[in-house]
């Protein structure tokens, strides 16, 4: 079984979202060992990790050695995730809204939960739709 390269060690590495200070060291040590940072933001970004990547920077004590182009990467990775969500989160409150006018109730489900909830920033998780649970007699009060 092959090994996996530095590279390929900090993609998992960083996709948790509370770290220890023993989990902390670990990164600034792959820092240290990271021969090809293209490859690296490029497969964070396609992973959806690159903005939680992004906000442990200021935690890592070896985030300078990141080259500036990677850092503008992660930073854009980032404010694009939380423009996309501002959006779904607009759309979610003018649906919701209408639903409650309508006396419809409803639960955010997934995603609008849990980047409130678990990640408490919208700009760490990606997310491409609303899911919405209502009962089943309001669904055609619904469309």
């Amino acid at each position: 079984m092959n090994q996996l390269n530095n590279q390929q060690q900090l993609i998992p590495a960083s996709a948790k979202l509370h770290l220890s200070e023993v989990e902390l060291q670990a990164i600034d040590t792959l820092i240290l060992n990271i021969e090809d940072w293209d490859y690296f933001s490029t497969q964070i970004i396609e992973r959806g990790l690159a903005p939680i990547f992004y906000k442990k920077l200021p935690l890592l004590s070896n985030s300078q050695l990141i080259p500036t182009q990677v850092q503008t990467r992660l930073r854009a990775a980032y404010y694009k995730t939380v423009s996309r969500s501002m959006m779904l989160y607009g759309a979610y409150h003018e649906v919701t809204e209408q639903f409650i006018k309508a006396g419809i109730p409803v639960i955010a489900l997934k995603g609008m939960y849990i980047s409130e909830h678990l990640y408490q920033d919208i700009g760490l998780r990606l997310m491409s739709d609303i899911d919405l649970l209502v009962r089943e007699e309001d669904g055609e009060r619904c469309w």
